[in-house]
């Protein structure tokens, strides 16, 4: 019998261990609630970058009713609205929004967005600027910045906003690229250059970047960088009529001529539409001795727009006759 006592009292005291604890039963639920939103708040941004708005607004209309204060979900669903040109709709859902969260970057950013559709620019950068200012790291407020202030005129105030995009976040190489196109629109032909090569020197397929810092060379007089770039995008894309023409050019500025004919009576078979290719080829058929040929390019680049450099270089054919 003291034996039995001894292990009913044991057994008395032994903690319940047959199930979990309704803390730890609400935090699982918690997490696996959190993990379903944040899957539905991805996949209603991606179906709005997308255009497929009634999807995204749906999606959105679920998180809501499911939390009611998940603050990303009144702002997607408020983006997708000024994609409708629905501003009066999209403002009431920004005001909800920093309701819940007064301090929210992103919503402010969406209140600038707002205020720019309305052409109010001295408002949107107040509010860009506010949103900077509670969160550093939030690569789209930068772009914003820059995007607002380049197109008002102040160039200095988006030149910062992108040199202070790229140290915020110097591991993101797309920073480059958008500062190296900045850079290329003002001009600033040695600076984009580096940083399109800083981009390739992380990704070395990215085409698209290395046909503009292909154009750089160009323009630059680099001649053999330039070749090399054109020929890289060429080689990966054969089809690629616009990298033919322009590599056509450089040929032709290095005398390559035979080469440049190659490549222009390619691009012209794979686009007959491209007024630019009739030009190039214009050239090079004059570097030939060809100058019936080449007026008849000429001429055609310009009746099909190619106005500015077709007239310049029927001025030219004119003088060389």
């Amino acid at each position: 019998m003291i034996v039995c006592s001894g292990l009913v009292a044991f057994l008395f005291y032994l903690p319940a261990s047959a199930g979990p604890s309704p803390t730890g039963k609400a935090d699982a639920q918690a997490r696996v609630q959190a993990q379903f939103i944040a899957r539905q708040l991805i996949s209603a941004d991606r179906d709005r970058r997308k255009n497929q708005t009634a999807q995204a607004l749906q999606t959105c209309n679920e998180i809501i009713a499911r939390a009611p204060n998940t603050v990303r979900a009144y702002l997607i669903k408020a983006r997708c609205c000024m994609d409708l040109h629905q501003e009066a709709q999209a403002l009431r859902l920004i005001q909800q929004a920093l309701k819940i969260n007064p301090r929210s970057s992103e919503a402010h950013l969406e209140y600038g967005r707002w205020y720019r559709n309305q052409r109010n620019n001295e408002k949107a950068m107040t509010k860009f600027e506010l949103a900077l200012k509670l969160d550093p790291h939030q690569h789209e407020v930068y772009h914003s910045i820059a995007g607002l202030a380049e197109q008002t005129g102040q160039d200095q105030k988006a030149l910062s906003a992108y040199n202070a995009m790229v140290k915020a976040e110097p591991g993101e190489i797309t920073n480059f690229d958008m500062r190296g196109d900045f850079l290329r629109r003002l001009g600033r032909d040695k600076e984009a250059t580096a940083d399109y090569s800083l981009v390739l020197s992380k990704d070395i397929k990215n085409f698209a970047v290395r046909s503009k810092r292909a154009a750089l060379y160009f323009k630059q007089g680099l001649l053999i960088q330039a070749l090399g770039d054109y020929s890289i995008v060429v080689q990966e894309n054969p089809y690629d009529a616009e990298s033919l023409t322009s590599r056509a050019a450089v040929r032709l500025a290095l005398k390559q001529t035979k080469e440049a004919l190659a490549d222009i009576s390619r691009a012209i078979d794979l686009d007959a539409n491209d007024a630019r290719s009739y030009y190039v080829r214009g050239r090079v058929r004059l570097a030939l001795g060809d100058k019936a040929g080449s007026a008849a390019d000429i001429n055609k680049a310009a009746a099909m727009g190619y106005r500015k450099e077709g007239d310049e270089a029927r001025s030219n054919l004119i003088l060389e006759r």
